[in-house]
């Protein structure tokens, strides 16, 4: 009988010095590359938030110079109306005297608007 004979053979990995180059050039831009995609997108992120920060601003500036407008508008209406309430009274006056009570409220009647117009618009400036 025979003996069998075995024949063994080993490879030996022999790392070539031009493949070492490119495969750690690989490793490093497989790092660096998402570490720049992403410091892109937060910077975008970063504009798009100020831009919208912005854009709201405007909007609200907007909206508080419409406000600013129809209050004056009201008040100026009110103004109008308690104009023409003393003028009736003092139409009336002439046939029938007011009483200190009735000029004290007319006075305070039209104080109370003015007030009221400079306290609407000194919030609405803050």
């Amino acid at each position: 009988m025979r003996s069998p004979h075995f024949l063994t053979i080993s490879v030996a990995s022999l790392s070539m010095p031009d493949e070492s180059v490119p495969s750690n050039i690989m490793n490093i831009f497989s790092v660096i590359i998402p570490i720049i995609g992403l410091i892109v997108l937060l910077i975008l992120l970063m504009i798009w938030g100020w831009h919208h920060i912005l854009h709201y601003r405007e909007q609200m500036r907007k909206k508080l110079m419409e406000t600013r407008t129809v209050v004056t508008k009201s008040f100026g209406i009110l103004d109008e109306d308690a104009k023409e309430e003393l003028k009736i009274f003092k139409k009336i006056k002439t046939l029938q005297s007011l009483t200190p009570e009735e000029r004290l409220f007319i006075n305070q009647f039209k104080k109370d608007i003015e007030a009221a117009e400079k306290t609407i618009l000194n919030e609405i400036k803050e």
